[in-house]
């Protein structure tokens, strides 16, 4: 019975496999590993380009619409100008406009100082437009027949 375990070569090949054996799955282990590191660069690498694409486009965008905003910001202050020509240039045509509502009263003409106020025709006008409107009633008098009394 105790010759059972008496094999030395294979006790020498179990010493000599165990140690090799550990030492190949460490192996394998390690080139998992490096495997792994190399996906992982090559995943941020891939990460890196994409944010770095996204960065050019959001600054092409912002470059294309900067401007615009800084047009539009400066339109009050435009407004504010605009309204103060304009009150300007009323005030310098205002001697105009009188000077112009005394010519138009040389040739019978009035021109309106408010909206409100209609302009006036001339008088020519107004002599025909009179003697037009009789003859219309007279003929409109001659065209309705008599009455019958019963």
């Amino acid at each position: 019975m105790a010759d059972e375990r008496n094999d030395p070569l294979g006790d020498v090949i179990n010493l000599l496999a165990a140690p090799l054996a550990g030492s190949i799955r460490t192996y394998e282990q390690f080139r998992k590993g490096i495997d792994e590191l190399f996906r992982a660069v090559d995943n941020l690498n891939t990460t890196m380009e994409n944010l770095n694409e996204t960065a050019e486009r959001v600054n092409r965008l912002l470059a294309d619409v900067e401007e615009p905003v800084r047009a539009m910001a400066a339109v009050p202050h435009r407004i504010d100008e605009l309204v103060g020509i304009m009150g300007d240039m009323s005030r310098r045509l205002g001697p105009l406009a009188s000077f112009a509502e005394s010519a138009g009263g040389m040739f019978g003409l009035r021109m309106p100082t408010a909206p409100s106020t209609p302009v006036q025709p001339p008088p020519a006008k107004k002599a025909a437009a009179k003697k037009q409107a009789p003859a219309k009633k007279a003929a409109a008098k001659k065209a309705s027949p008599p009455k019958k009394r019963s």
